[in-house]
């Protein structure tokens, strides 16, 4: 992280941290609002073998401006609601208060698969040792050549995608970060389980050590975790640091000390959206 970003995150976290609260609470009154926006709707697979499900909440502009084109947020484990309306209620009270712009939110529907969808087949945990049969290459294949492409048909998106992920989820972001993925111009990992794949510290070590020409957006953070689920985490941080001795690449982390597991999302949408705009 460099020292400019770092300041800048001392300066404004009470204020960062009350605007998240507000965005919850605004999320809230506003939930009529944001069912208006949301449509449900279902994909066949032919990749996976199976439908998936998915929600999409267009900004409130969209109806208003028919030429004007989106980023789109693609958020997994999108059945939750903090990972729907709630992030979508976040991007809406940031745009009113800051330069982030209005963006589609497309929540990815876990259909109780996300053990297998976001873990690489043979990763190891650095917990137990055991070893995954994930299946993280097909589900990158369902994202890249059927969602992406039906949601581009079917919406006013501008090209530009984020894909956020939290705990499990997280751990899939940082993997796609690592791979070099293209689909995606910035990602966002809340308190990723990197001590679920201890050799993706392997692959993130190599990538950061070579950069690319147009650099990918980058943030991660973590709260409240176990003392092996944070080690991983700053070991991470580490390489990220070291791999943006320069100062060029928007590589960030950050620790949100004393957020709890399940609301480290909430509190990372807002200071990774803030910080990307």
């Amino acid at each position: 992280m460099n020292s400019k970003f770092k300041k800048w995150l001392k300066a404004t976290a009470k204020f960062i941290s009350i605007l998240a609260l507000l965005a919850l609470i605004a999320g809230s009154f506003h939930s009529y609002s944001l069912a208006n926006r949301e449509t449900h709707r279902s994909l066949q697979s032919g990749v996976l073998n199976e439908t998936r499900t998915y929600s999409v909440i267009v900004p409130t502009s969209y109806a208003n401006e028919p030429n004007r084109r989106y980023p789109v947020l693609y958020v997994l484990d999108g059945e939750k609601t903090r990972n729907n309306r709630i992030a979508a209620g976040i991007a809406d009270i940031l745009g009113l208060f800051s330069d982030v712009p209005d963006m589609i939110v497309v929540s990815v529907h876990g259909n109780k698969k996300r053990a297998r969808d976001f873990m690489r087949n043979g990763a190891v945990s650095a917990y137990d040792g055991k070893i995954s049969k994930g299946g993280a290459e097909k589900f990158t294949r369902y994202l890249n050549h059927e969602l992406i492409p039906k949601i581009d048909d079917f919406y006013r998106s501008n090209n530009f995608r984020i894909l956020s992920g939290h705990s499990r989820g997280g751990l899939y972001v940082m993997d796609r970060f690592a791979a070099s993925e293209t689909s995606f111009n910035a990602f966002f990992a809340y308190s990723p389980a990197l001590l679920l794949d201890k050799h993706l510290l392997d692959r993130l070590k190599a990538r950061v050590n070579s950069p690319h020409e147009s650099e990918p957006f980058l943030y991660m953070n973590i709260g409240y975790e176990s003392e092996l689920y944070t080690e991983y985490f700053d070991r991470a941080a580490k390489m990220l640091e070291a791999g943006n001795e320069a100062g060029t690449a928007k590589w960030f982390a950050e620790h949100h000390t004393g957020i709890l597991h399940p609301l480290i999302m909430m509190t990372g949408e807002v200071h990774a959206l803030s910080a990307l705009y």
